[in-house]
């Protein structure tokens, strides 16, 4: 009988979401370079002038290799998850409604909130869906920043310095959001709500 893998280490869940993150925000820079070129192609186009030679076949073989991209980073699959289970342990977190249950990856949703050391976390059932809302508060706003609007320069240089790994979690909010599924939005300049799918209460 084989016995079960062990649960992977707080780095090497903050290393694979980050990792995450820095592909999506390339991808999503990439998009966006890439949506201007092929506009200015079009408008070359309609006005008559030579696109430079190469430029069309570039301009596919990026979509091509992104489409690749994309569907290559691939996240870990979440599961349904008792909230309790979840947030036991975490500084700062407050007991959630009995039997209430989220879909999250569990091993990282608890390395990213350690590493964040938020001052408030708060899960709660939405009555009226089948979702959840979980508030972070105090958070370090620099990383709460990035969450919303990641930068890579900005991303690279917390990565680097052990003094900013408060940010750094924050930050990596954005990617937890992701691999559970859900979506995240930033709540001022210190907190952020993670919107988490929720087992349905019969």
């Amino acid at each position: 009988m084989t016995e079960p893998a062990p649960a992977p280490s707080q780095a090497v869940c903050v290393a694979a979401l980050y990792g995450d993150l820095l592909l999506q925000t390339l991808l999503h820079d990439a998009r966006g370079s890439l949506v201007a070129v092929s506009g200015w192609m079009e408008l070359a186009a309609m006005d008559g002038q030579a696109v430079p030679p190469g430029l069309e076949r570039g301009v596919e073989s990026l979509s091509e290799i992104l489409a690749t991209a994309e569907h290559c980073a691939r996240l870990p699959t979440p599961e349904m998850l008792p909230a309790a289970e979840l947030l036991d342990g975490l500084p700062g977190a407050r007991q959630p409604a009995e039997g209430l249950q989220v879909q999250a990856c569990r091993e990282r949703f608890r390395a990213v909130l350690r590493l964040a050391a938020a001052e408030q976390i708060e899960l709660q059932a939405d009555e009226h869906s089948d979702r959840a809302s979980l508030r972070i508060g105090g958070l370090e706003a620099d990383g709460v920043s990035l969450a919303g609007r990641p930068v890579l320069s900005e991303l690279a240089a917390l990565r680097a310095d052990p003094l900013r790994s408060r940010a750094l979690g924050a930050a990596l909010l954005r990617p937890l959001a992701w691999a559970c599924g859900g979506s995240l939005r930033t709540d001022g300049d210190t907190a952020i709500e993670i919107t988490l799918r929720r087992e349905p209460t019969t």
